[in-house]
Parts: C-alpha cells; structure tokens; sequence
C-alpha cells in the first residue's frame, strides 16, 4: 500500500527558511490561545466573585433596612440618609445601586458557582458598581440567552406571592393596606417601573397582526 504523502512537510524540508517561519507563527499563536485560555479562566472566577460578593452586599443591604423603622428604607430614609452613601473613593452611591444589589441577592441567595451564571449578571453588576449603560453596550446577542424562557422565569408569581404572604403575616407589616403611608409610597416608586413594563407587554400581547 502507497503511504499518504504530506506535501507541505516535504515543502518545508526542501525550505528550510519556510519552515523556521512557521513553527514560529504556529507557536506564537499556541502560546497567546494557552495564556488567553488562562486568562478566561480568571475571568470566569472573577465573574463568580463578583456575583457573589454583589450578593453578600446585597444580603447586608437588606440587614441594614430591616433595622430602619418600618423595615424598608423609605424615600424619606434615603433623603436624610443619602449623604452617609459615599464610597472611600469619594463616590456618591445611589438608592438605585442598592436596590440592584438587593434583586441580585434575592435571585442568587446561594453562592453562585457557575461561570454562565455569574457571568449572566453581568449588566446588573456593572450597574450595581455605578456605571452608565447605553442600550446594547455589553455584546450580548439574541442567541446567547433563551429570552422568552428567562422572561416568564422573571413574570413567575410565586416570587412575588410567596415573598408579599410573608409580609402580610409578619407582625411588623400585616395587611397591605394597613401599611403605613410613607411604607406604601416606597413601594409604590419600586412597583410602578415593573407595573409599566408589564402593562405594556400585556397590551402588545393583544394587538391582532394584519394578516
């Protein structure tokens, strides 16, 4: 039987020069693909990190609420309070940074472990640490997240009514309606951005197409 030949090999052997130019290429790029496989990885535990430290500040946010007269912080609360939120940096931190810590703990309570999941945070993250997103600035495409999936994950009523029943049979809250004005008038300025996402989806779902 007729061994294969490898012209390219034979190629080199007579050109010597040709040679020494590509091992020199093919090793360049095996060493920059090993240090970039490296380097993902300490992005990936960094991801992991982050995540979940944003979800122990979140937890400690939370603690810290609880132990404000009416367990939340107010609107009121934030105005006499917010000069108290600067970073040793000198950075002001903003009543919507906290909240965003909040939502990340309450979805993550668990320490995260899976790079996709911490890494899936990632705008929450970077807005928690105070930066400013322009729309469609981080490179997610449509096929990198099932959004239809992870949108009735997020519209799931139990992670509303399990956590409000709490609420209403905890001494220190009880009935909705019974809940102090200025308790309300929080919850109000959290819910109406919510409300008017899904009152606009649920009136998008009941537009008939032109056939």
């Amino acid at each position: 039987m007729k061994k294969p030949t490898n012209a390219r090999a034979e190629y080199l052997a007579l050109h010597p020069h040709e040679k020494a130019v590509q091992d020199v290429i093919i090793k360049t790029l095996c060493d920059r693909i090993g240090t970039f496989r490296k380097e993902t990885e300490k992005f990936a535990m960094h991801a992991v990190n982050l995540c979940n430290d944003a979800s122990e500040i979140g937890f400690r946010i939370i603690e810290l609420w609880q132990d404000l007269p009416g367990g939340t912080m107010t609107l009121d609360f934030w105005q006499q309070m917010q000069g108290l939120f600067i970073d040793q940096y000198g950075q002001q931190i903003s009543l919507e940074q906290l909240k965003i810590f909040v939502r990340i703990h309450n979805a993550t309570p668990s320490p995260v472990t899976d790079p996709q999941v911490a890494i899936s945070w990632r705008q929450e993250i970077m807005k928690a640490a105070g930066f400013q997103l322009e729309s469609g600035s981080v490179g997610t495409t449509a096929h990198e997240v099932d959004y239809y999936n992870k949108l009735f994950a997020n519209l799931d009523p139990r992670k509303v009514s399990l956590p409000l029943q709490g609420l209403r049979d905890n001494a220190r809250f009880g009935p909705v309606a019974a809940w102090p004005e200025e308790i309300k008038q929080s919850a109000i300025l959290q819910v109406a951005p919510m409300k008017k996402e899904i009152d606009a989806f649920w009136d998008e779902l009941h537009i008939k197409t032109i056939e």
